[in-house]
């Protein structure tokens, strides 16, 4: 009898001891999209092509400079100046001339292509250069490809 007693007794201790209904778990799916957002649009156009910002430049910034050096000193001069572009590198994206220059920033290639589009509007040479740096390479989406790096030289 004391065992039943104290079986029965305990049961009624662990039932007091359990805890109350909790909270429901938070929605798995809310119908919010957690994706980032979509890369800009492809537009096939003249990646070399100056717009209206990039024409008052090489007018007020570069061409004045050739009174005094040579074409390819003068696009340096004004593509180095810190106070007149202010061009940061950007890896994030790679760009055509005309926004790299509306960005001031761009990658390694967008850079290249900002100054070959000035280049050839003072009728420069323009030379691509492969760098040869040790192989990086990347995986995004599935997708693997080599990080390469590119200059410029102009003639």
């Amino acid at each position: 009898m004391r065992r039943l007693l104290w079986i029965v007794s305990s049961f009624l201790l662990v039932g007091c001891a359990t805890t109350g209904p909790g909270t429901a778990p938070p929605a798995q799916f809310s119908g919010k999209v957690y994706f980032a957002p979509p890369s800009p649009a492809f537009v096939a156009t003249d990646p070399f092509a100056l717009d209206t910002a990039m024409r008052q430049f090489l007018d007020t910034a570069i061409k004045p400079g050739m009174r005094d050096r040579t074409p390819q000193q003068a696009l340096l001069h004004a593509l180095a100046k810190r106070t007149e572009l202010k061009i940061e590198y950007d890896a994030a994206l790679t760009r055509n001339a005309a926004q790299t220059f509306g960005a001031h920033a761009g990658n390694c290639l967008s850079l290249v292509i900002m100054t070959a589009a000035f280049a050839r509007e003072l009728n420069l040479t323009v030379t691509y250069n492969l760098v040869a740096v040790d192989e990086i390479w990347s995986r995004r989406v599935g997708l693997q490809s080599s990080i390469g790096h590119v200059n410029i030289t102009l003639g």
